[in-house]
């Protein structure tokens, strides 16, 4: 079946090859070759884009190749950023709605093709996230879901620094960069509950107290206090600032919006959090700060019964 999404091209070998840009440009094979077939005999896309379906201008197909089952989405333009969680499989469960029009039929032209393949890039980056998340929630031994995922991102990051760019690291990371990364030892696991635990009853006094929420702009968290340190004296120094140092907070914010719909959204999501290790003391007062106070009572039992079954988990390993 012709699809409107299936491109073909010549590759570094000169054979004809077909790109699925729903895929994000992803390469499905040599031309007339049987895993063209198979992979795109199974897309749902180009039924979804027949004239019959009467198809959105606005809908924009999206197939996540290297996850299991290659899961199919149908995206809206205009509200793909909630995340996975709202994806659907179906135009029917997507359309009609008040921002509805026509499809042409045809290719776009090139800047509505551009901006579709920016929704694709985003909805590949949450999906990922979205994935790495869960990982990490089913890794308990790795400690704090956020914590496993910036130190993820870190590596990467370190691995793919020029020999320029890795003279203007900070200590922390120069020390980091080309080891690989390992599970805390149980002693650090320990430490790092012990350090939630005290937190979660801090936290909890304080907003059992009428009006208290917590308060992020007086009680900076430690790694900001860190690097707000380091960044005023490197500078003082006039020195460059560690380009790992000043990407945290990026890699923060897409894991703790994906845990925070996970936590508040999905059905699933307390119970994964609840087997997991918790967060650390410093990620748990920033998820409180994101949501909204009705939110807290339900938050803090949620990270009690997570740390409950770290230690419980921890203390049969020191038996063991």
């Amino acid at each position: 079946m012709p699809c409107l999404f299936r491109e073909q091209a010549l590759d570094e070998a000169g054979r004809a090859v077909y790109h699925c840009r729903a895929g994000g440009d992803f390469v499905l094979g040599t031309v007339g070759s049987l895993a063209v077939q198979q992979i795109c005999g199974s897309c749902l896309v180009p039924a979804e884009y027949a004239p019959e379906r009467q198809p959105c201008l606005y809908l924009v197909p999206l197939r996540v190749f290297g996850s299991a089952g290659t899961p199919t989405f149908l995206l809206c333009r205009w509200f793909y950023h909630s995340g996975p969680r709202s994806w659907v499989h179906s135009a029917e469960q997507q359309c009609p709605c008040p921002h509805w029009f026509p499809h042409p039929g045809r290719q776009h032209s090139p800047a509505i093709e551009a901006m579709n393949a920016g929704v694709i890039r985003d909805a590949l980056a949450l999906y990922r996230e979205r994935e790495a998340l869960l990982s990490a929630l089913g890794t308990p031994e790795g400690g704090c879901p956020i914590c496993q995922r910036v130190s993820c991102k870190s590596s990467s990051f370190l691995n793919g620094l020029s020999a320029a760019e890795r003279t203007h690291l900070c200590q922390a990371h120069r020390a980091q960069q080309g080891s690989a990364l390992r599970l805390p030892s149980q002693e650090e696991q320990l430490q790092l509950l012990e350090e939630a635990e005290r937190a979660l009853e801090q936290l909890a006094q304080q907003l059992a107290q009428p009006g208290q929420l917590p308060n992020h702009r007086i009680n900076i968290p430690f790694w900001l206090k860190r690097h707000l340190r380091r960044r005023r004296t490197r500078a003082e120094l006039g020195e460059a600032i560690c380009p790992a140092c000043t990407r945290e907070t990026e890699w923060i914010a897409p894991a703790m919006k994906e845990l925070i719909g996970l936590l508040l959204r999905d059905p699933a999501g307390p119970r994964l959090y609840t087997h997991s290790a918790g967060l650390c003391a410093n990620h748990f007062g920033q998820l409180l700060a994101q949501v909204g106070q009705p939110w807290h009572e339900h938050l803090l039992s949620l990270q009690r019964q997570a740390l409950a079954q770290q230690r419980a988990r921890l203390e049969q390993l020191q038996r063991g």
